[in-house]
C-alpha cells in the first residue's frame, strides 16, 4: 500500500474528537444526564437502560459517560476522572468490563446465548460490567426472548444499556424491564453555539452565518453538524463563504430563491419554470429546492407576523432587505397559503418519480393563488357572516332605504328538520281550529287586502315577513293559494321551498284565511297587473341584473369577489 507523502494518518475527525467526557459536556440532553447523575448520587443506579432517539444526539455517547461513571477508580462518580485505567480503556474502547455490541451484526439467537454465558462472570477489573447493545431493534424477535430473562434478573454487577434509534421496534416486553430516556432533536441554536466553540478552538474562521446554516441543515444532529463542517472545511481549505455551503450541499442561491418567491407574487409563471429547468440542468436535487423554498416562506411568514425584531441569525443582512421589500406587496394570509400549497407538493414529491415534474406544477399553481383563497379565509369570512346573520336576529345584507326589506340568508339543518316534523300535528290542529267569525275574510276582500293580512300573520314568525316581502297574492281559490314573487326576488321562493319553511308559510296563510288551504307558488315574474303596458313590455325584455340582487351584492362585498363570464358583468356564473 502506498501512503500519501504528509499524509497524517492520526487526524480524527471532529465527531470523535470533540466528543463529550462527561455528563456537564452532553448538549442538548439535560433532562437525560441530570437524572442519570442523580441516580449515581443517590446509589440508585438501574440494571437495564433503553436510550431511544434520531441518529447523533449522543446515545451511545451517553452510555459510555455512564460506563466510565460507574468504573471509575474514583467512583462511582459524577464527573470520572478520565485518566485511570477504567476510564481510559472506555475511551479507547478496550475495557474488558464495558462490552460495545452492535445489534445490527449480532443479531441472532446464538450471539444472546453467548452474552447470557458471559453474563455470570464477575467484572475483570471493574465494579460493573456494562453492556452496551446499540440499534437493539435490530435483534430477532428470537434473540429478544433468549434475552428477556437475563435482562429482568441480570446479576447484582451488570447493567444492560440499550439504544436505539426506532424504538417502535422494540417489544413492549423489553421496553417494560428498562428505563427509558428519550433523547431529544437538539436546538438548532445549541448546535450552532457548540459549532462556535469548535472554530474558536480549532481556528477554523469559519463565519457566523455558515456555521448558522451547517446547524440548520442538521436538523437537530450533532454528529451530523461535525461531519458536515468537516467537509466544508476539507472542500474550501481556507475562508468558508455561504456560496461555497450551498454548492456542497447541493443547494441553490439566496437570489434564485428571491427570484421565486417575486415570480410567485407576480404571477410569472414563466420565469418559476425557468428557474425549475436551470436547476434540472445543474443537476441539482428539486426536493432539495422545494425544502430551500419552503424554507424562504417560512421565514418570510415570521418576518411578515414578528416585525422587524424577528430574530433571523442564518439570513444574511442584506438578504433580509430584500425580504423585508417581499412582505410589505401582500398580506399575511398569502404567504401562509403558498406555504401550505408547497407542503403539500412536498409530500407529493416524496413518492413521486418525477419530482421536477411535480415541482414544475406546483409551482404554476402557486403563481396562480391570487385568484383564490385558503380554506381559514373562506371559513373567517363565513364567520363574519354568520355574525351578522345570526345571533338571534338577522341583520340588514346591504344598506337601503326604509322601505326595503334585508333578506335573510337561511340555513337549514338536520336539527330544524327534527324540530318542524315535530311541530308538525300541532301546527296542523293549530290550522284546523275554527277562528272567530269576525276574522274570517269576506268576499267583498280584495286580493291586496288578503296578502295583508297575511303579512300581518307573517310578521308573528319573525324572519317570515322578510321573505314575503317582495312577494304578492297571485290567485285565490277554495282550497288554494298562491304567491309571486318578481324576476329579481325568484330565489326566495326557492329558499321558502327548500328550506323547511313551507309549514310555517302554509300556517300563516290559513290563520290569516281561517280555512285550511294549499300554499304554492306562481311562476317567477313581473306583476303584470299592476304595471302600465309599457312597463310590462320593457320589464319582459330587459335582461336580468345580477348587481341588482342585493345578496349577490354582499356576497360579493364580503368575499371581495366579480361576477365574469368572458369579460362581461351580466350573469354571475
Amino acid at each position: 500500500m502506498v501512503r500519501a507523502e504528509g499524509c497524517d494518518v492520526s487526524f480524527q475527525v471532529t465527531a470523535r474528537r470533540w466528543r463529550p467526557q462527561t455528563f456537564d459536556e452532553v448538549v442538548g440532553q439535560e433532562h437525560v444526564t441530570s437524572t442519570l447523575k442523580s441516580a449515581i448520587e443517590n446509589n440508585r443506579v438501574a440494571h437495564a437502560y433503553l436510550f431511544a432517539g434520531t441518529r447523533g444526539v449522543g446515545k451511545t455517547t451517553t452510555a459510555r459517560i455512564l460506563a466510565k461513571a460507574l468504573n471509575c477508580e474514583q467512583g462511582p462518580t459524577i464527573d470520572p476522572c478520565g485518566e485511570c485505567a477504567p476510564c481510559v480503556e472506555v475511551v479507547e474502547g478496550g475495557s474488558m468490563d464495558v462490552i460495545e455490541i452492535d445489534g445490527a451484526s449480532n443479531r441472532g439467537i446464538e450471539e444472546i446465548r453467548s452474552l447470557r454465558e458471559n453474563v455470570k462472570y464477575a467484572p475483570s477489573r471493574g465494579r460493573y460490567k456494562v453492556y452496551i447493545i446499540d440499534e437493539v431493534h435490530m435483534l430477532t424477535i428470537h434473540a429478544f426472548n433468549a434475552l428477556l430473562k437475563t435482562l429482568e434478573e441480570p446479576p447484582p454487577e451488570v447493567v444492560f444499556i440499550l439504544a436505539t434509534t426506532e424504538v417502535a421496534k422494540v417489544p413492549a416486553t423489553i421496553v417494560s424491564r428498562c428505563q427509558r430516556f428519550d433523547f431529544r432533536l437538539i436546538p438548532q441554536s445549541q448546535i450552532s453555539e457548540h459549532l462556535r466553540e469548535i472554530d474558536g478552538k480549532d481556528s477554523l474562521g469559519v463565519p457566523p452565518e455558515v456555521l448558522e446554516i451547517i446547524a440548520r441543515s442538521a436538523r437537530g444532529s450533532m454528529r451530523d453538524a461535525q461531519s458536515l463542517l468537516d467537509q466544508l472545511v476539507s472542500y474550501c481549505g481556507g475562508k468558508i463563504t455561504a456560496e461555497e455551503v450551498m454548492a456542497v450541499l447541493g443547494m441553490v442561491d439566496y437570489d434564485v430563491l428571491s427570484t421565486c418567491v417575486d415570480a410567485l407574487l407576480t404571477g410569472d409563471a414563466a420565469t418559476l419554470l425557468g428557474q425549475v429547468e436551470e436547476i434540472r440542468t445543474n443537476g441539482r436535487d428539486p426536493r432539495l429546492f422545494c425544502g430551500q423554498l419552503l424554507r424562504y416562506l417560512r421565514d418570510l411568514v415570521v418576518l411578515k407576523a414578528g416585525g422587524e425584531a424577528t430574530s433571523l441569525p442564518e439570513v444574511p443582512p442584506e438578504r433580509r432587505e430584500t425580504m423585508a421589500a417581499q412582505i410589505e406587496r401582500v398580506p399575511l394570509s398569502r404567504f401562509q397559503l403558498l406555504f401550505s400549497l408547497l407542503a403539500k407538493a412536498e409530500s407529493e414529491m416524496i413518492g413521486s418519480s418525477y419530482p421536477d415534474l411535480v415541482m414544475e406544477m406546483a409551482l404554476v399553481k402557486m403563481s396562480r393563488a391570487e385568484s383564490f383563497m385558503s380554506l381559514g379565509d373562506i371559513l373567517s369570512r363565513l364567520e363574519e357572516l354568520e355574525g351578522k346573520l345570526g345571533g338571534g336576529g338577522y341583520g340588514p345584507l346591504y344598506e337601503g332605504g326604509d322601505e326595503q326589506e334585508s333578506l335573510p340568508l337561511v340555513r337549514e339543518t338536520e336539527a330544524s328538520r327534527d324540530e318542524e316534523s315535530e311541530e308538525g300535528p300541532q301546527a296542523e290542529q293549530m290550522m284546523d281550529a275554527p277562528h272567530p267569525e269576525e276574522d274570517r275574510p269576506g268576499p267583498e276582500d280584495s286580493k291586496k287586502e288578503l296578502w295583508q293580512r297575511i303579512l300581518s300573520e307573517a310578521k308573528k314568525m319573525n324572519h317570515l315577513a322578510q321573505y314575503l316581502a317582495q312577494g304578492w297574492l297571485a290567485d285565490v281559490s277554495e282550497d288554494a293559494v298562491e304567491i309571486a314573487f318578481p324576476r329579481e326576488y325568484s330565489f326566495t321562493a326557492q329558499l321558502l321551498k327548500s328550506t323547511g319553511k313551507l309549514s310555517d308559510l302554509q300556517e300563516v296563510v290559513c290563520s290569516a284565511l281561517g280555512r285550511r288551504v294549499r300554499v304554492g307558488f306562481a311562476d317567477a315574474g313581473p306583476d303584470m297587473g299592476n304595471l302600465e303596458p309599457d312597463e310590462a313590455a320593457k320589464e319582459t325584455h330587459e335582461p336580468w341584473n345580477p348587481l341588482a340582487e342585493p345578496l349577490v351584492r354582499h356576497m360579493l362585498d364580503m368575499f371581495e369577489g366579480r361576477i365574469v363570464d368572458g369579460g362581461k358583468e351580466q350573469t354571475p356564473f
